[in-house]
């Protein structure tokens, strides 16, 4: 037999193959070092990783126009990146004596610059503006302004607009490759490290903004990265903010981690740009007391986004078609807060890309995920605009939104279909870190905080469990819980429907578990399969 049809017998319930490699003979976390191929557990320095600022596209012109600035807009994106960065510059600003006017929009907004956003800026009588985590695709709107502009992004372009541009995914710059993994809270530390000294400020006080900015975005965590994530967990642990702090206690949250950080307090933040006002989450973030109230709020908000939420992910399912090799799912009346959501959750169920679409005028509008690291799903978004079928759009690897005049909508469907049909993409490959058996179940949480923070680039341990066998299955709204015949039991979370009904065709029989492990130790199942004990 050969090594493809090899694979292909080991594919999964939620169709990946799981790459194992002999641990099971050495203990937990002597499996896990030697399947990350890591020297030890020694944490990556951000002196040591720190890019040079110095070779950012634009840095010194950009710089030049803010910090000669009297009164400077800030127009920011309405996600938790665009806040955080936001606030950085805000907080900056402020402690070198500039004063400063910033603008964040809400998702029924539209992503990116708008006239309506500049022109209050304009009102607001500031003498330059700075556009963050947007604006690269703007250069058209800038030329009659009577103020200079300047960007900091990181979304794919063919060419920066005709102002100072720091983002090193502008295919007109070359020699950036120390710098694509960086958000744009990542980028503004950079920059305002480059100039901190002189201004007797202390960069890394911002890290807790550019922790939450860079797991919200859901970037590659390379050794920088990774850095400045586990030095902004270790401030935020030490209450260096006061709104975050407030979140952590209402939601009664002990632990800050890379994980409570994405599943609790980000979703909240992004809650008020999503379905409220995004100023919600920016005036917590730069609150100096303990804002329980605006806290409060956001919690609130993010509740009713969940509610909303649950009902678009079921509509959005219901046109979900198993033989598409991409998504794209649609509905007049979504909220246009929401479809980022209802795109990533379905985008991970199937595994392939997926787009949702809510109608505003003549036009679709929508946000796009991946599903699938193999696919980039900002360049194809980029190139339905560059074939002319989409009116704008864009992203990076994982994500990306698009607009759509109602007149190319069929046609841009299928030029997406065909695009994706024509990559090359193969199953989706997962490595198993340790492999442990039933008794693991029923043992002592092992803590994994050494090797974190866990995220994209170096993800959460996964841990198979060999030859379970499934007495039960237990399925409700928000999960399903298997239970092994020794007793243990081991939960899932937002299970594909793929995964849900393999478990229920195994009951009484032997199954693998793959589970996946917080820094915390806790685990959470994340695949099965058939075992190979009869």
């Amino acid at each position: 037999m050969d090594s493809e049809s090899i694979d292909e017998c080991k594919v999964s319930f939620c169709n990946r193959i799981w790459v194992e490699q002999g641990l099971d003979l050495l203990d937990l976390k002597a499996q896990f070092i030697r399947s990350r191929n890591i020297g030890s557990a020694e944490q990556p320095t951000i002196m040591r990783y720190m890019p040079d600022p110095c070779g950012l596209p634009d840095v010194d012109a950009l710089l030049a126009l803010v910090l000669s600035s009297k009164k400077i807009g800030i127009f920011g994106d309405y996600d938790v990146d665009g806040i955080t960065s936001v606030a950085i510059w805000v907080k900056f600003l402020e402690a070198i004596g500039i004063n400063s006017v910033p603008y964040i929009p809400n998702r029924s907004d539209g992503y990116g610059v708008s006239d309506i956003g500049l022109q209050l800026l304009l009102n607001a009588g500031v003498d330059c503006i700075l556009t963050l985590d947007c604006g690269t695709l703007s250069g058209h709107m800038f030329g009659h302004l009577k103020i200079p502009v300047a960007v900091i992004d990181h979304h794919q372009a063919k060419i920066g607009p005709n102002v100072p541009c720091v983002n090193p995914h502008r295919f007109d710059t070359v020699g950036q490759e120390d710098y694509k993994n960086l958000c744009t809270a990542g980028l503004s530390f950079l920059v305002i490290a480059k100039v901190a000294r002189k201004y007797n400020f202390d960069a890394m006080s911002l890290l807790d903004l550019v922790t939450i900015g860079t797991v919200g975005d859901m970037m590659y965590l390379d050794n920088f990265n990774r850095a400045c994530v586990r030095h902004g967990l270790q401030q935020l642990a030490n209450n260096s903010n006061p709104g975050i702090q407030s979140i952590l206690e209402i939601l009664h949250i002990r632990e800050v981690t890379s994980t409570t950080l994405a599943f609790y307090v980000i979703p909240t933040l992004n809650a008020a740009g999503r379905v409220g006002s995004a100023y919600v989450s920016l005036d917590l973030l730069m609150s100096h007391t303990l804002p329980r109230t605006l806290a409060s709020s956001l919690i609130s908000l993010n509740e009713q986004r969940k509610l909303l939420s649950s009902e678009m992910v079921a509509q959005g399912r219901s046109q979900v078609s198993q033989e598409a090799k991409a998504l794209v799912l649609y509905d007049c009346n979504w909220h246009p807060g929401v479809v980022g959501i209802v795109a990533g959750q379905i985008a991970d169920e199937n595994h392939k890309p997926c787009f949702a679409m809510y109608k505003s005028g003549s036009m679709w509008k929508g946000s796009a995920r991946a599903g699938n690291e193999q696919i980039d799903i900002g360049k194809v978004i980029a190139d339905s605009v560059q074939a002319g079928l989409a009116s704008s759009g864009g992203g990076h690897a994982a994500a990306g939104g698009v607009t759509v005049h109602e007149d190319m909508f069929t046609k841009w469907q299928d030029f997406i279909h065909l695009r994706i049909s024509n990559l090359k993409v193969g199953k989706k490959k997962v490595l198993v870190d340790c492999v442990v058996s039933e008794n693991y179940l029923l043992a002592k949480k092992q803590s994994f905080y050494e090797f974190g923070p866990f995220g994209v680039g170096n993800p959460r341990p996964h841990i198979l469990i060999q030859s379970v066998w499934l007495r039960d299955i237990f399925q409700s709204e928000k999960y399903i819980k298997c239970t092994a015949n020794s007793g243990g039991t081991i939960i899932a979370l937002r299970a594909a429907s793929s995964l849900v009904n393999g478990l229920k065709s195994m009951r009484g029989k032997f199954i693998d578990l793959l589970t996946i492990a917080s820094e915390d130790g806790s685990i959470l199942l994340y695949d099965a399969r058939a075992s190979a004990i009869p």
